[in-house]
């Protein structure tokens, strides 16, 4: 089913944390280096999916999104001293839907293939040392969300 809506969720404690009506990835968007824990949620339907995903770095905070893009003003770089790093998303006429995404924590310093999915923006630990993270989107899997009982329910 098509990704409809994405939230990112920047907490102190590993999670993610519980939140109705939402689905997460279960890998750390800032995993290997310090800072915030940082997941990416998700709901699915059928009506005005998101067809186009970005992560974009930068050297300052952001204040708003792109035009004509949806954005998450959470730093996937919270507290981790790298660059600042947003995801964008956007529903455009004449793209597939996004089904799914995933995202893999590596010491390879371009994404390597992953078979069903395209790699999309930069690394997601960009400035901030660590492991290299890759973010990439798929137009027929289906996604891979954090199971129920790894939630943390606070």
């Amino acid at each position: 089913m098509p990704i409809t809506n994405f939230e990112i969720q920047s907490i102190t404690t590993p999670g993610p944390i519980y939140q109705q009506g939402w689905d997460f990835f279960p890998t750390d968007l800032n995993a290997t280096v310090r800072g915030n824990f940082i997941y990416c949620g998700y709901q699915e339907g059928t009506k005005n999916p998101v067809t186009e995903v970005n992560f974009i770095a930068y050297d300052n905070p952001q204040t708003g999104p792109i035009e004509g893009w949806e954005w998450s003003s959470e730093d996937l770089n919270k507290g981790a001293r790298g660059k600042f790093i947003y995801m964008y998303w956007r529903r455009a006429a004449g793209h597939k839907p996004i089904t799914s995404m995933t995202f893999l924590v590596t010491s390879a310093s371009n994404p390597p293939s992953i078979s069903g999915y395209t790699p999309v923006g930069c690394d997601l630990n960009e400035g901030a040392g660590g492991d290299y993270i890759w973010a990439y989107y798929s137009n027929s899997a289906q996604p891979r969300a954090a199971k129920t009982e790894m939630f943390n329910r606070d």
